[in-house]
Order: structure tokens, then C-alpha cells, then sequence
């Protein structure tokens, strides 16, 4: 029977606290069980095919469930019931969704699942042989939101060059106007 590292007072196996002193109970490290990692199972293409599709869906459905309650709460006399119906819906769906596409959501990280773009790119590199694996098409993702984001920082330090390159010309062309 273990006791209390602060009073000495007697500690049950199941207690988190002393009885006496509510000091906490730390738990030896030998005594913490060993926690093994469950083997993932291999998916096939077409399952995550399928399962991006259900995704797909549901995200479309939530986002038009969304634009109901928001509509309803602008409204100047919001139907309450209405929206808890709507709010129940996207519940029901969600869970719904968990069933149909459990490896989406355990495998593809939480960035890359909320811009509807992104797992339908994931899909696409899937039907179009680009990928052989779901790790494959979100590492292709990966590269592609990269070379996204580097054009992009080129397109706004291009706009900012362009944007001095103007103010000098109309800088110029009011001292020429002066002369």
C-alpha cells in the first residue's frame, strides 16, 4: 500500500488525492502501463477515394447549413428553433461523416481539411495517378502549397517594385511640371 509522500497517511490504489492532506498522488513511472501504437491499416485508393468524396460532401452540406443559421440570426426576429434545428443537422452530419470517412480525418492534418482546394487537389492527384498513396498526395500538397506561397511573396514584392516605380515617375513628372 502506497502513502503519502507529504503526511505518510495511507493511500487507496485508486485515489488521486490524499484523504488527509490533499496532497496529489504521483504514480511510479514502473507503475504506468505500457501504451503500444495500433498498426494502421494500408488503404487502398479507392477507399480513400471514396472517403474524400464523403468529406467532400459534407462540407459542402455544413457550409450551406452554416449560411441558414447565419442568414437567420441577421434576421431582425431570428427563428431560434429553426436555427437549433439547422445547428442538430450539421451535428448529425458530422457524425455521419465520421462513420463514412474515419481515415480522412485521422490522416489528413487539420490545415490541409478545412480549404475544400486542398483535399479535392489530394483527390485529384489519387484519380490522376500522381499519387499511389494518400501520404503521397498530402506530401505533393505540401510542395504545392510551398510553390504557392513563394509565387505569391513574388507577385506582392513585384506589386511593391511596381508601386515605387510609379510614385518616382509621378515624382518626376511633378518637378518636370514645375519647371
Amino acid at each position: 500500500m502506497p502513502f503519502c509522500t507529504q503526511c505518510g497517511a495511507p493511500i487507496n490504489e485508486n485515489q488521486k488525492f490524499c484523504g488527509k492532506c490533499g496532497e496529489p498522488v504521483y504514480v511510479a513511472v514502473d507503475s504506468i502501463p505500457e501504451q503500444h501504437e495500433v498498426p494502421t491499416k494500408r488503404l487502398d485508393k479507392s477507399e480513400i477515394i471514396r472517403q474524400l468524396t464523403c468529406y467532400e460532401k459534407w462540407q459542402e452540406e455544413t457550409v450551406s447549413l452554416i449560411k441558414a443559421c447565419e442568414n437567420q440570426n441577421n434576421c431582425m426576429f431570428p427563428n431560434q428553433t429553426l436555427i437549433n434545428k439547422l445547428e442538430m443537422k450539421r451535428s448529425a452530419l458530422y457524425k455521419q461523416m465520421c462513420k463514412d470517412a474515419p481515415d480522412v480525418l485521422r490522416l489528413i492534418p487539420e490545415k490541409y481539411r478545412t480549404y475544400p482546394e486542398d483535399y479535392k487537389y489530394i483527390k485529384e492527384c489519387l484519380l490522376y495517378e500522381r499519387a499511389q498513396t494518400l501520404e503521397d498526395a498530402i506530401s505533393l500538397l505540401i510542395e504545392k502549397r510551398e510553390k504557392d506561397d513563394v509565387l505569391r511573396e513574388q507577385a506582392r514584392l513585384h506589386d511593391m517594385e511596381m508601386t515605387a516605380q510609379i510614385a518616382q515617375m509621378e515624382y518626376l513628372r511633378s518637378i518636370n511640371n514645375k519647371l
